[in-house]
């Protein structure tokens, strides 16, 4: 099938099929985050009780528009009407079936490119295991997809709320703050309000401690920091969050809560202010920083980015035929 999703900044449009589970272990599927064990055996009973799964693994292909690929996604839209259209949260979707003969020439375009993994990777973490679990099942062998040109993604902010567990009062903390970043060649000003907070640009963060903003600079990476060491979130927390507030973010129970961009900063503020945190607006990462980090085998702290919009879970089902469907022929 082919799936597009429209919004106010744009649309993208990709292909909905099965991929292989063996591409995730060979690097052909690249992923850039981690995964908790818990959520992973969480989804993958889930997958194997339910026999079905209902949320594709979204994918990036390196692919502008004039590439073959979105070229021939644009040719199947355009030769007639979707088959069928939906809307929701200000977001359309329309989804066309793909010929047979457009479905080799789809294929062929994808032949021998990398992929990556934009959203679901415990969705896809739970497909290879259980492929472990179960390796002579070859239903198992494929997960369902949506593979998108990584030209039309766009990526929203996640922003940081954390608790302080090191200072009294906001004084104190702003003073340990500036006092860390400035010898490393950052700076914190005061700001009149959220607005002003926000980022311009890489490199500044804007910071809410107990009713007042602030803009932090953040020190410049090193010149030869990789694509992980570059990024806002990654440099955040090795020089504040973890030696300034003392929390650790990679923990499993740590005390760093996320609050994407779309939920607005008055839902940041409410947050900081119900349970006396800081709050941290994040600039958003770009797509090819997201790449990058993939490409280097790095992992990105939790919630670093955040793709809008998602593919739809419930527009595609695909029967696995057991568990729950083992009376129900495999798709």
């Amino acid at each position: 099938y082919l799936y597009r999703l429209t919004h106010a900044r744009g649309s993208q449009t990709g292909l909905i099929c099965a991929v292989a589970v063996s591409g995730f272990e060979e690097g052909r599927i690249r992923v850039h985050e981690g995964v908790r064990e818990d959520r992973t055996e969480l989804l993958t009973a889930h997958l194997m009780g339910v026999g079905a799964t209902s949320h594709p693994v979204a994918l990036a292909v390196r692919a502008w528009a004039d590439s073959e690929y979105a070229e021939r996604l644009d040719e199947v839209a355009a030769a007639a009407p979707p088959d069928l259209e939906f809307g929701s949260n200000l977001v359309s979707h329309q989804i066309w079936t793909v010929p047979a003969e457009m479905t080799d020439r789809l294929l062929k375009a994808l032949a021998d490119k990398t992929l990556y993994v934009t959203d679901g990777h415990h969705r896809s973490a739970a497909a290879q295991r259980a492929l472990r679990c179960d390796p002579g099942n070859p239903v198992l062998t494929r997960t369902l997809a949506a593979v998108f040109p990584h030209s039309q993604l766009h990526v929203e902010a996640y922003h940081r709320v954390v608790a302080d567990q090191r200072h009294d009062n906001r004084d104190d903390l702003l003073w340990a703050l500036r006092s860390r970043t400035s010898y490393m060649g950052g700076e914190l000003e005061r700001v009149e309000g959220a607005e002003d907070a926000r980022p311009r640009w890489r490199g500044e963060v804007g910071v809410y401690a107990a009713g007042s903003w602030h803009r932090l600079t953040l020190p410049p990476p090193d010149s030869e920091a990789g694509a992980l060491d570059s990024l806002d979130v990654d440099r955040l927390r090795r020089l504040v969050i973890d030696p300034v507030l003392g929390a650790d973010e990679l923990a499993a129970t740590g005390t760093v809560d996320y609050v994407p961009d779309t939920a607005g900063l008055d839902e940041l503020v409410r947050r900081c202010d119900a349970g006396s945190r800081v709050g941290f607006v994040m600039y958003p990462l770009s797509v090819d920083e997201l790449l990058a980090v993939a490409d280097e085998g790095s992992k990105m702290p939790p919630k670093s980015s955040f793709f809008y919009p998602k593919p739809r879970a419930g527009a595609f089902l695909r029967v696995l035929g057991q568990g729950a469907t083992a009376h129900l022929t495999p798709s």
